[in-house]
């Protein structure tokens, strides 16, 4: 998978793994004293050695004892945490991170005595392990339905708790690029076989259990030029975590037998990522690279291209594979934890120097030009997508400028770029109805910024207006760059630039631990030691004529347009077909007539362009409140109100920010009108119009690190809003004064543009397979959620008079609820909330307006309910399924069953139906809230030409009774650890300011106000049994319960594919719902068998159910 991050090399302190980096394809460009030359030359490393800093065993592995220690990474101005930088005796560099200053002493060491499956070979012997690992590219990862309410263990504590998530990553600076062409995808192929078990753990998937057994997850991608392995866990599990973790680069089995099961997830991946436009376009400016050149590689691989050749020849490339780049040498270490730097090096020492270095020289290549040749630039590139959406994209190819990110110039030149102000190149494009949105791209990963070449793409999503005047849209473009060409950026931009990425730095919103080692682990790659945490995001030194240079290669006829949109004609003979992902294309040259547009460009500036005004959102304050000696845990309630609505406070001062948070909610008045599906669709128009009138007004202040949402829930209105203290409330009248004058500053033609864009939004989101299955379980079950298919025809018949009728008044008689947190006294969060009630209008009535509700919930009829329909869009090979176990109104003792439920099956599930069955890439089992109803769900993504979603469904029961049975047969001590993990689960500590508010908001919206609810659930946790958890599992799952009520809904995707086309647009504008076909029990299955129901009439079947009101789940 292909990651947003950046690729530079290593100072040239550490020449040998800066030359590693900086020669990795014998490709070296020529830099001047201040820029790039136009040339290159080829380095011969053929002679090129590998030099360690100390001696290696005999073995290779290093010498526990010898370590480098590197200059320490500069932090920004509120980072706590501790950081050493050193090389093992083995040349693996390490970054350690200890957090323990916010966060506390570390959890004493533990030892998993629960290893019933772990340390011994399982009973299919060394050649028939029949597991797989959680890895693969980060995108195959189902998170589940999204879902009204999520509680559970994933949820964090309150700050004074004792438990943190500790993490590792580790990352090899070699990737798909080195894939050979015989065999494309063997890097990707190679990163999934290599956790298939150790020689000193050779359970396939025990690194897997351990890990989920003990509060974690792991996870691993391919990019281009590196490889990532990451995983977090219990902190008392940490170094045996990381034991397990290392062996798999010590002495990985990688088994023949195990790979038609990675093969297959592997293909299951990549047929995910098959319907993916942006993909899709990559792939195909790939192909324009010469043949051969590793640019031209397929990188994700399949089960075509992973079948080339014969399995013991592929068994033997993955071992040499293995073996030539799976070096200590090329490897970066980042492990983040509680514990001192003094312990976590003698840790990690004497655990990675294990790691062999093969001490090889660098691999020869063949000589290996710019991937781009002459040939391949300037060219009109029209390709067939997937979605609805007309797009245009420019990319210029410029020599690689990976050693220079201390002056790189893209990345100031793209702020200017995809400036989104006043003046700026989006809002000339706005102000003419020619497009909506633009970015401009530098930096994005390692096919985007790497060692052949760097990219600068200017992506821009178009109104069909726009699409209809693309020379226009062009020669804009390159107005704004020759703008940019005659007033290069001054040292004064620069140095703003400079200073709000310095912001950013220094007041980083502290990411989850295994987030935070798996960015840091590819930086250390691309920087050096000082720069490892500072970057990617820091601008270092301004270089003007670094700057010309560079500005001077984005000329008309340098670059490359890639135009997207279903209104393309493919019916000639000029079309092609791109090998792997079946992309339908056409090239043309430029027309004299468009050079001609496009050159004059220079000679005819734009009045109406300039380059962006001083920042005047950018704050100096950054004092911090004065702690009081007990601060208080849980927000109060300074402010209730039975008509204005309520005021929740709480300061914040364990982060040590000058941050404050807001989350508001103006819970509308209830209207009849308000209740239909017509306004659901109006208030979604309403929002487009509000959003786009806010863009250019507070552009700045998004650069400035202020943060606004705003959205619409069944009750109304909700506002989110987060910044610096300094400007907060100018921020916040900004916002309550758009809202007042939205129909003073409403357009017409805006309204249609945003009209078109909903519309395509919704077509994208009918034609997903898992967006709806998600949307038809959830329309079943609650009241008002309803479908993108039924949304996409009503939306047409809404007009100007509709949305403009609704603004207003819309606010009429609303309550307000606040929370906020923060930076901040109580008094200034007053005037705050004071801000927001005084501009709600009040009519006269002497009673208080009646209040839109929190909507209840839907029972399902007794048995099980299957909802099969065909996926409306045949182009789109993925099936998907959701059985859904429906439970009674809910209490804190059955939250708490379902997170030891959760935990004691989700990896089970995972290795059962993926690893074992390969029924799919993505296998979900998530513990749902829907309105006050406890349910479970498992869900799955299996590939249409694979498996039926009968015999899904079939398997997933069969995992149930055969859970059900371990459930039962459950040791004391597992279950003990289990009960373990999930009260530390509960008790990690808060990394972020956002995390705590996130969870005291959803309390409040929820009108529950339990705040305290993890204590309560950690001393419910205390009393429970094996025997609760059985019962509680069996009241869902047992299908012999008059009480069992199952949802299976199952979306059928095309096993004929690769023929077929997304639906037309308009097909579905007309049909709406009726769109939807669905299926009836298969032929080999008896509807009458387990008292199941085939829904024919989704509509009908809910009109049948019994709605029940919100249920709060507030007692025992």
């Amino acid at each position: 998978m292909f990651r947003s991050v950046t690729r530079f090399p290593v100072c040239a302190y550490e020449s040998s793994l800066a030359d590693i980096i900086r020669n990795i394809f014998c490709l070296h460009y020529k830099f001047t004293a201040s820029g790039l030359s136009a040339g290159y030359s080829i380095r011969n490393l053929s002679s090129m050695t590998i030099e360690t800093k100390a001696p290696l065993s005999s073995d290779g592995t290093g010498l526990a004892g010898t370590v480098e220690i590197l200059p320490e990474p500069v932090k920004g101005l509120s980072d706590k945490k501790q950081y050493r930088s050193l090389r093992l005796s083995n040349g693996l560099r390490a970054l350690l991170v200890s957090d323990h200053v916010r966060h506390g002493p570390p959890a004493a060491a533990a030892v998993d005595d629960t290893m019933e499956d772990d340390d011994e070979v399982d009973d299919h012997g060394d050649e028939d392990v029949d597991e797989e690992e959680d890895s693969g590219d980060e995108e195959g990862s189902d998170s589940g339905d999204d879902e009204e309410g999520d509680f559970g263990s994933k949820c964090k504590n309150v700050p004074d708790s004792n438990e943190y998530k500790a993490a590792a990553s580790l990352s090899v600076c070699w990737g798909s690029c080195v894939d050979p062409p015989a065999l494309p995808g063997l890097m990707h192929f190679l990163e999934h076989m290599v956790f298939m078990g150790s020689k000193k753990y050779p359970t396939e998937n025990g690194f897997d259990n351990f890990v989920n057994r003990h509060g974690g997850c792991d996870n691993a991608y391919t990019d281009f030029e590196h490889t990532n392995f990451h995983f977090d866990i219990q902190e008392s599990y940490l170094w045996e975590g990381l034991d397990r973790f290392c062996q798999f680069f010590v002495e990985p089995l990688m088994m023949k037998n195990a790979m038609d099961r990675e093969r297959n997830a592997v293909d299951s991946e990549f047929t995910i990522a098959l319907p993916i436009d942006d993909n899709r376009e990559q792939q195909l400016l790939s192909s324009f690279a010469p043949a051969g050149h590793p640019t031209s590689s397929f990188t994700w691989g399949n089960a075509a291209s992973l079948s080339a050749l014969p399995d013991d020849q592929v068994h033997a490339m993955l071992h040499e594979a293995r073996e030539k780049y799976y070096s200590a040498h090329f490897m970066t270490l980042v492990v983040q934890s509680r514990h001192s730097l003094d312990d976590m090096e003698c840790h990690v020492k004497e655990i990675f120097s294990k790691i062999p270095n093969n001490g090889l020289p660098l691999p020869e290549k063949c000589q290996l030009e710019f991937p781009f040749p002459p040939s391949a630039i300037n060219k009109f590139i029209f390709m067939e997508p997937m979605k609805a959406k007309h797009v245009v994209a420019a990319t210029w190819f410029l020599p690689s400028m990976i050693g220079h990110y201390k002056r790189h110039p893209l990345r100031l030149l793209a702020h200017l770029i995809g400036h989104e102000g006043y003046g700026s190149l989006l809002s000339f494009y706005k102000n003419q109805d020619l497009a909506y949105a633009l970015e401009c791209e530098c930096e994005m990963g390692d096919f985007e910024e790497g060692s052949f070449c760097s990219q600068m793409r200017v992506s821009i999503d178009l109104t069909e207006k726009g699409y209809r005047s693309i020379d226009q849209v062009l020669l804009t473009l390159f107005q704004y760059v020759a703008l940019l060409q005659d007033q290069p950026p001054t040292e004064m931009m620069f140095r703003e630039y400079q200073q709000i990425s310095r912001l950013n730095f220094d007041f980083e919103t502290e990411s989850e631990t295994i987030t935070n080692v798996e960015s840091l682990s590819a930086a250390m790659i691309k920087f050096s030691p000082e720069d490892y945490l500072s970057g990617s995001t820091l601008l270092f030194e301004f270089d003007p004529q670094f700057i010309k240079e560079t500005l001077e290669r984005l000329t008309p006829d340098a670059v490359n347009v890639v135009v997207r949109s279903k209104l393309l004609d493919f019916s000639g003979d000029d079309v092609k077909t791109e090998r792997w992902f079946g992309t339908r294309y056409r090239i043309e040259e430029f027309s004299e007539a468009q050079r001609e547009l496009f050159l004059s460009a220079k000679s005819t500036p734009n009045p109406q362009l300039h380059l962006p005004l001083p920042n005047v959102y950018i704050p100096n304050d950054f004092s911090l409140l004065t702690a009081p000696e007990k601060p208080p845990k849980f927000p109060s309630r300074v402010v209730s109100d039975p008509t204005l609505g309520s005021l929740f406070y709480l300061p914040n001062y364990k982060f040590e920010l000058p941050i404050v948070i807001l989350r508001v909610q103006f819970v509308l008045e209830e209207r009849p009108c308000r209740l239909a599906d017509k306004f659901l669709n109006i208030m979604s128009l309403f929002l487009q119009c509000y959003r786009y009138q806010l863009m250019e007004l507070l552009y700045e202040a998004t650069l400035a690190k202020y943060k606004y949402s705003i959205g619409y829930t069944h009750e109304g209105l909700v506002l989110h809003l987060s910044g610096f203290t300094e400007n907060i409330g100018r921020v916040l009248k900004v916002l309550l004064d758009s809202l007042h004058n939205f129909a003073a500053n409403f357009s017409e033609e805006h309204f249609h543009t945003l009209k078109d864009l909903e519309t395509r939004k919704l077509y994208n989101e009918a034609s997903k397979p898992n967006t709806m299955r998600k949307q038809l379980r959830l329309h079943v079950l609650l009241p008002q959620c309803h479908l993108s298919l039924h949304a996409l025809k009503q939306i047409q018949v809404i007009n100007v008079d509709d949305v403009l009728s609704c603004a207003s008044d819309l606010l009429k008689n609303a309550q307000v609820n606040m929370l906020i947190q923060g930076n901040i006294t109580e008094p200034s969060a007053r005037e705050l909330y004071d801000m927001i009630v005084k501009s709600i209008p009040k009519g006269i009535a002497q009673e208080p307006a009646a209040l839109m509700e929190i909507p209840g919930y839907r029972v399902l009829k007794p048995g099980t309910t299957v909802v099969r329909v065909k996926s409306v869009n045949e182009a789109d090979g993925n099936s998907s399924i959701v059985n859904y176990y429906q439970g009674k109104a809910g209490t804190l003792r059955d939250q708490v069953l379902s997170d030891f439920l959760l935990c004691a099956m989700e990896e089970q599930c995972f290795d059962t139906l993926r690893t074992q069955e390969q029924l799919s890439y993505s296998v979900s089992s998530q513990v749902n809230e829907s309105n006050g109803v406890v349910g479970l769900s498992i869900s799955l993504t299996p590939q249409a030409e694979k498996f039926s979603l009968s015999h899904v469904d079939t398997r997933v029961e069969a995992f149930i009774e055969k859970f059900t049975k371990k459930l039962r047969e459950m040791s004391e001590t597992a279950f003990a650890t289990i009960k373990q993990t999930v009260r530390q689960s509960k008790k990690i500590d808060d990394l972020n300011l956002e995390d705590e508010v996130a969870r005291n908001w959803a309390e409040i919206t929820r009108k529950e106000y339990l705040f305290d609810r993890l204590q309560k659930h950690i001393a419910i946790l205390d009393s429970i049994t094996q025997e609760d958890v059985v019962n509680f599992f069996l009241s869902l799952v047992d299908s012999t319960s008059p009480d069992y009520r199952k949802l299976s809904v199952q979306v059928i995707g095309s096993a004929n594919h690769k023929n077929c086309k997304p639906p037309p647009m308009e097909k579905l504008i007309e049909g709406g719902f009726s769109c939807m076909q669905f299926e009836g029990a298969d032929d080999s299955v008896s509807a009458s068998q387990n008292n199941t129901f085939y829904v024919s009439d989704c509509q009908q079947y809910i009109d049948c159910l019994q709605e029940m009101p919100h249920h709060p789940i507030v007692h025992c």
